[in-house]
Formats: structure tokens, C-alpha cells, sequence
């Protein structure tokens, strides 16, 4: 691909690799070797379509489901995973390689068609969160409602297992986010940093507005809020500080919350099992506010 000429590559890049071919024992990309950048983004690629899973959770075979993966995986996921830019702020030279490749080739690079619009995303926001909530909405929708619902509560079984997750989420977020630096340094260390910062102020950002609209809070709400500011962060993790995360924890959690709840039974048209649309979707406005405020150098 090549920068201003756009094909059908630009949009589904090619087979240039298919089946791995080229890719041997010594191949690299940028400073690491390619194993292990195709085994970091084959992560990417099962957690997203796990993630839509929970919209329609109850009401679908699991050989649909099987059959719902490949094909979404294959044609949703990765011509949306090629055509957007990753952003990486600039390394001091000292630290990298004297001929590193470009940073912007991580999701895309020059003749992908969203790179080439200025999409940009450090860890997966569009690629992961917004495709996963859209289409989530999408299937659950086509799908229909469960049997009941909304009149008969549709809470989690065991909130244990609900905590046990959420805390494998918490802990897996470092990996998406700190990893997505392709390299043990300053950046990754910040990534890090700010998806721990982010996480705690989206319990306090859903807490918050629990609390003012029901009078007491919910372990529930704050597992909520935990995850809603991991989304939050994570296309912005490479960009921003300590406070630009607790203002997107904290405004992540308070918007998923009202969107969670009174915005959802507004609509009242869907049925979203676990709130993948509420909870991914909404990472569209901590994500500009960051690209316009709090950017760090």
C-alpha cells in the first residue's frame, strides 16, 4: 500500500502473509520478532468477539455462536483492525532503535482507508470497543428480546462470579493497554499507570451518580464503573496524564451509567444482556476530549 492511493487493499489489506507465510523463526517487526506481534493481536481479535457475545448472552446456540465468531472475526474485525492508525507518541531516539519502523504501521499505516481520514487509536478503542458495542446492539437486536424481560429483573446469578471477572478484566486491561507500546519502556510504563488511575475513577464516576439517583451505591455499579473507565482509557492511554485519567474514569462512568440505565429503558427496544452497547460505545467522548485537552508531551 502506498500513502494517497487507496484500492481494495485499503480496506482489507492483502494475503501477502496468509497462513503465515514469510513470517519464520528470525522475522521482526519494528524491535520484537513478528511471533509475537501476531500472537498479541490474535488476543485482540478473541477478547472483541467475546466482548459482543455478552449483548445476546441466553439466546443463542453455541454452534451459532462458533459460527457467528469466524465470520464476524473474518469480516468485521480485521479489515476494521488494518485500515486504522495506532498513535504512539515520539520515543526519544536514545531509546530506540537508530531504524525502527513506523510506529503508525502497528494497526494499519500509510494506504488504509480510516488511517488515511486520521482515525487514531493506541489500544483498540475503535477497533475493539466501538466495533463491540455496534455490533453487539446489532445481534441482540435481530435476535429479539429475552423471555420476560423487561418485567421479570434480569440480575447476575452470582455476584462473586461477577467480581472474580471484573478482576481478570482489571488485570488482563494492563496487557491490551502497556502492551500496545511494542516495547518495555517510558510509554508502556504510562499506559500502564493511567489504565489503573482511569479504572478507580470510573467507580467513582458511577458510584457518584448511583448514589445521587438511588441513595446507596451497588457492588455491582462499582464493578460497572471499573470497567466502563478501562474503555474509557484505552484509545488514549498512550497519550494522556494522571488527571486526563481521572477525568475519563470519572466521565466515563457517570455517562455510562445514565446510558445504562435511563437512556436504555428510553429506548426500550433492545435488550443488551450485560450492556456491551451502554458500556463500549460511549468511549467516543472521554476519546476526544482527550485528543482535544489532555494530552501529554
Amino acid at each position: 500500500m502506498e500513502k494517497g492511493r487507496y484500492n481494495l487493499h485499503s480496506f482489507f489489506g492483502s494475503l501477502a502473509n496468509g497462513g503465515l507465510t514469510g513470517i519464520s523463526l528470525f522475522s521482526s517487526t519494528g524491535n520484537y520478532p513478528a511471533s509475537i506481534f501476531v500472537t498479541f493481536h490474535c488476543m485482540f481479535a478473541c477478547i472483541t468477539t467475546a466482548l459482543i457475545t455478552g449483548a445476546f448472552a441466553e439466546r443463542m446456540k453455541l454452534t451459532a455462536a462458533w459460527a457467528f465468531a469466524v465470520l464476524w472475526s473474518t469480516a468485521v474485525y480485521c479489515p476494521l483492525a488494518h485500515q486504522v492508525r495506532k498513535f504512539i507518541p515520539p520515543r526519544p531516539v536514545a531509546l530506540t532503535n537508530p531504524n525502527p519502523k513506523p510506529d503508525t504501521q502497528v494497526w494499519g499505516g500509510d494506504g488504509a482507508f480510516l488511517h488515511s481520514l486520521g482515525a487514531i487509536d493506541f489500544a483498540g478503542g475503535i477497533v475493539v470497543h466501538v466495533s463491540s458495542g455496534v455490533s453487539g446492539l446489532t445481534v441482540a437486536s435481530m435476535i429479539g428480546k429475552r423471555t420476560g424481560y423487561p418485567l421479570i429483573p434480569k440480575a447476575p446469578h452470582s455476584l462473586v462470579l461477577t467480581h472474580v471477572g471484573a478482576s481478570l478484566l482489571w488485570v488482563g486491561w494492563f496487557g491490551f493497554n502497556a502492551g500496545s507500546s511494542t516495547a518495555a519502556d517510558f510509554i508502556a510504563g504510562q499506559a500502564m499507570l493511567v489504565t489503573q488511575i482511569a479504572s478507580a475513577a470510573g467507580v467513582i464516576g458511577w458510584t457518584a451518580v448511583e448514589v445521587s439517583c438511588y441513595g446507596r451505591p451497588s457492588s455491582l455499579g462499582m464493578v460497572s464503573g471499573a470497567i466502563a473507565g478501562l474503555v474509557g482509557v484505552t484509545p488514549a492511554s498512550g497519550s494522556i496524564g494522571a488527571m486526563g485519567a481521572i477525568c475519563v474514569g470519572v466521565v466515563s462512568g457517570a455517562a455510562c451509567f445514565n446510558f445504562c440505565t435511563y437512556v436504555k429503558e428510553a429506548i426500550g427496544t433492545y435488550d443488551d444482556s450485560l450492556d456491551v452497547f451502554g458500556e463500549f460505545i460511549l468511549i467516543f467522548v472521554p476519546s476526544y476530549l482527550r485528543t482535544r485537552y489532555w494530552q501529554i508531551d
